[in-house]
């Protein structure tokens, strides 16, 4: 009886010893699983800092990604374009959709998932932007009118023009917002409306002093659009705009 009794807790003790210690392997390997995740991370925002790797349509050298320094653990990360709200999406989402300002190309998600030894341990998923591109010296905004030139802007007509900033390649810089003004040469107008991304604005051949009096000063002025990169402002004039008087 003794015997039995004996050999029962000796069972019940290596079968508690054993199942400790696999939780204690499984702690280990999450812990060195979450090190590795941090690695590939880390190694993945370096890899995508340089424009060209950023902007490849596949990120092959991530496809499956092992590190010496971590036997048995592998990363397989893949790249797809968001269309991410700004400032925010709690400010966006309560809008309509003509209205929601979006970086809609400067935005990649990195899908990562890490495995152990073939087995899917967890996934993760993180945002990414384009790097600083280099912008084109001299004139890198254009500002010009949708559709063509004006011509003459009668009284009180409106005419819209967009904006865009271009790198040293030639190539538009996305998801840019631009603020609007005038500039008066020989006469004056006004920016009445503008586009919640800054994209675009509409100008009107009127020129309003408080309280509100309409005057039209003929003459000429430019359309200014100023925008913002990586916390450089690039200030871009339109052609000379020709305003006639009632």
């Amino acid at each position: 009886m003794a015997l039995f009794i004996l050999l029962g807790v000796l069972t019940f003790t290596c079968a508690l010893y054993m199942r400790s210690l696999g939780y204690l392997t499984q702690i280990e390997r999450n812990t060195r699983a979450a090190c590795f995740a941090d690695n590939v991370t880390g190694k993945l925002r370096r890899w995508a800092a340089d424009e060209a790797n950023f902007r490849a349509a596949t990120w092959a050298t991530f496809t499956n990604f092992t590190d010496p320094e971590f036997p048995g653990f592998q990363a397989r990360v893949s790249s797809r374009a968001v269309d991410t709200m700004s400032p925010c999406t709690a400010q966006e989402d309560g809008r309509p959709p003509s209205r929601q300002v979006r970086m809609v190309a400067t935005m990649k998600a990195a899908d990562v998932e890490i495995l152990w030894e073939g087995q899917a341990l967890f996934s993760m998923t993180m945002l990414l932007r384009e790097p600083k591109r280099l912008v084109r010296p001299g004139n890198p905004v254009v500002v010009e009118p949708v559709g063509g030139s004006p011509g003459l802007m009668a009284p009180d007509a409106n005419k819209e023009y967009r904006a865009v900033i271009y790198d040293v390649n030639g190539e538009e810089i996305n998801d840019v917002k631009f603020s609007w003004g005038v500039q008066p040469i020989t006469g004056n107008a006004t920016i009445t409306t503008q586009t919640r991304d800054g994209l675009a604005a509409t100008l009107t051949n009127v020129y309003i002093l408080p309280p509100g009096n309409r005057q039209y000063t003929g003459g000429r002025c430019r359309v200014v659009a100023t925008g913002t990169y990586f916390g450089q402002e690039y200030r871009g004039l339109s052609d000379e705009i020709e305003l006639a008087k009632p």
